[in-house]
């Protein structure tokens, strides 16, 4: 046995490890699981993601490394089409436009929400 110590009633054993965990996250990519909205019932949304390094820089972020599941409005069964007959402008890619303090929806993402189901983010690492 190793040395141990007890909690909550328990003995537990202590195991060392080799090496250090890194005090930043690491990897190739973040997933952002949304599970509730702030009580929409229909729509979820966000403004935008925004990345630091370990010292405190911003992290430039492309549309191309980031998506989403739903994509966005386009994907529900009327299209998402605006009154011009284009398609609806809030899609992913305003999530690293840099516009992150904003009320202007052409500076958000906007996707089908239903409860139960988790929306997601993601961001893709160089």
């Amino acid at each position: 046995g190793g040395a141990g110590f007890t909690t909550a009633g328990r003995e537990m054993l202590a195991l060392g490890q080799d090496s250090d965990p890194p005090k930043l996250p690491v990897g190739l990519s973040i997933t952002l699981t949304m599970l509730a909205t702030l009580g929409d019932p229909h729509y979820i949304g966000l403004n935008g993601f925004q990345l630091y390094d370990h010292t405190g820089a911003a992290i430039p972020l492309r549309p191309d490394q980031v998506t989403a599941v739903p994509a966005n409005i386009n994907d529900i069964e009327w299209g998402g089409i605006d009154a011009d007959g284009s398609p609806d402008s809030r899609t992913a890619d305003k999530l690293v436009d840099g516009e992150n303090d904003t009320w202007d929806p052409e500076h958000m993402w906007l996707a089908p929400f239903t409860a139960g189901e988790a929306a997601k983010g993601f961001i893709l690492l160089d």
